[in-house]
């Protein structure tokens, strides 16, 4: 059965946007980076950093940071939740298709249809989430390396 045309071209074109968007951000940063919101940050968390090591602020710090690894340690967490429900709900799909195969071979119950494209589907959900606990762990170590700089 060949795929729907909309299957294949939405996500190209929603996939064009999010790499075009980020092009142009990547060049924006690199040309005037105080016009951006990374800019922005920086220069405050530059700011905050300077102003809690001259003001020994010891506990403002170890909190700020508790409260910055607790946020990513739970979404983190919620991202790799996210892959396994999808998982679960996956396998319980396909395992539904299969006794189902008979009367209604491409078409589950759930309301949408079983085709080759499914799987890239389903590989892309999990990698973006995959991606995304990873990040959240970076976030963690770079906030344990910031601890130890303040601190020091």
């Amino acid at each position: 059965m060949p795929a729907n045309p909309i299957d294949v071209a939405v996500p190209v074109v929603a996939a064009s946007l999010v790499f075009g968007y980020h092009a142009w951000f990547a060049l924006r940063v690199a040309a005037n980076p105080a016009a951006t919101v990374y800019g922005l940050n920086a220069n405050a968390r530059r700011a905050w950093v300077a102003s809690v090591m001259l003001k020994k602020q010891d506990i403002l710090a170890v909190q700020s940071l508790r409260n910055w690894v607790m946020a990513a340690s739970a979404l983190a967490s919620v991202a790799i939740a996210i892959v396994f429900g999808f998982v679960a709900f996956v396998a319980n799909v396909a395992t539904h298709a299969e006794t189902t195969a008979e009367d209604n071979p491409l078409h589950s119950d759930f309301g949408f249809i079983l085709d080759d494209l499914f799987i890239y589907k389903v590989l892309v959900i999990l990698s973006v989430n995959f991606a995304a606990f990873f990040c959240f762990l970076n976030a963690i170590r770079f906030y344990n390396h910031v601890a130890l700089v303040i601190n020091s």
